[in-house]
């Protein structure tokens, strides 16, 4: 049988990638003086892009199970970042608000992202940037 070696392995270098953007980001907001996960910054960003979301909109936007979400949320909740409030219809949910704290994290972190963004493309031009897109979601598509 005449099998790929790991490193040749779409999946493997995608992983890769995924693993050291998240410890990039985690250096460049432990050194900034912020206290939360790349993981814990995609909820709070989501929960900022919405006027009104709940737990299972989060963990479907940032494709995390619904357990982790709420994990995530008692954390950030603890630090004042986030608050939970009752919906009307369901008393198992809840609707996710930011706190005033919450939302003057997402205006500090908010050129940081920009920046671990920037760091990961650079010396990637438009056009390379453009088909990388396309092949992912071509990609993704076919699991769907």
């Amino acid at each position: 049988m005449n099998d790929l070696l790991l490193d040749d392995v779409f999946i493997y270098l995608i992983e890769r990638t995924e693993r050291q953007t998240k410890r990039y980001a985690n250096a460049v907001l432990k050194n900034a003086g912020i206290e939360i996960s790349p993981e814990q910054w995609a909820i709070i960003k989501r929960i900022s892009e919405r006027e009104v979301i709940n737990q299972r909109e989060i963990a479907e936007l940032t494709f995390k199970d619904p357990a982790s979400v709420t994990r995530s949320l008692d954390v950030l909740e603890e630090k004042g970042l986030v608050k939970r409030m009752d919906m009307e219809n369901d008393r198992r949910a809840y609707n996710l608000f930011l706190t005033e704290a919450g939302a003057a994290l997402v205006a500090k972190v908010t050129p940081l992202a920009r920046e671990i963004r920037a760091q990961g493309l650079k010396n990637i031009d438009a056009d390379e940037l453009a088909q990388l897109k396309s092949t992912l979601n071509k990609i993704y598509e076919n699991y769907c």
